[in-house]
């Protein structure tokens, strides 16, 4: 018989980052199946089809799409030979992403901007384009979902410079960016001086 060890419910596993399933056994099993189901079994997703039976498996979370996360799951370990011999995780864990909360203001004034475009991209793939939205207001600070990775947001307002800001997305934080007008600045400077 198995018993499932990790996920074994109420873990927040975040999509792109490698976690370990692990296992234990009693009796001799050569091979498992591993498998995923967001919804008790109902429907599952293979993991891997036949791996060794050595009690541990490294799985890069899956993207389950931003509308659902986060999304309770559970895993199922099968001996390969013998479907009726499984387990499956007691409760659900969470598949889910990272929420990185912004906040963007003049820096003149300090007031918080809205009406700001956002582009997010792929460190690495600058061609993948994990957010672009337009019309975005940060007051309140908008909180947004994120898969674990590194990405550069670039937020853009008429009127003002860009400002890019690169996201290294291994936990759930916060960022404050300040955005600077493209009106030049010209201050009168006056000296008066008397002579006797």
């Amino acid at each position: 018989a198995f018993m499932i060890t990790a996920p074994n419910g109420a873990e927040r596993w975040v999509t792109n980052e490698s976690r370990n399933i692990t296992w234990i056994i009693t009796g001799s099993v050569q091979n498992v199946k591993l498998e995923y189901s967001n919804n008790n079994f109902v429907t599952v997703t293979t993991i891997a089809a036949s791996i060794p039976n050595t009690g541990a498996y490294t799985w890069t979370i899956p993207d389950p799409g931003i509308a659902n996360v986060p999304i309770g799951t559970k895993i199922r370990v099968t001996d390969v030979t013998d479907s009726t011999v499984y387990d499956d995780s007691d409760a659900s864990f969470n598949m889910d992403y990272y929420y990185i909360t912004w906040e963007v203001r003049d820096l003149l004034t300090n007031a918080p901007l809205s009406l700001l475009s956002v582009n997010e991209v792929k460190s690495s793939d600058p061609n993948f384009t994990q957010w672009s939205e337009a019309g975005v207001t940060t007051n309140p600070p908008r909180v947004q979902p994120t898969p674990a990775g590194t990405w550069v947001t670039t937020w853009s307002k008429t009127g003002f410079g860009d400002v890019a800001q690169v996201v290294v997305a291994d936990s759930d934080q916060s960022f404050l960016l300040y955005m600077e007008t493209n009106t030049v600045h010209i201050w009168l400077a006056e000296s008066r001086v008397t002579y006797d």
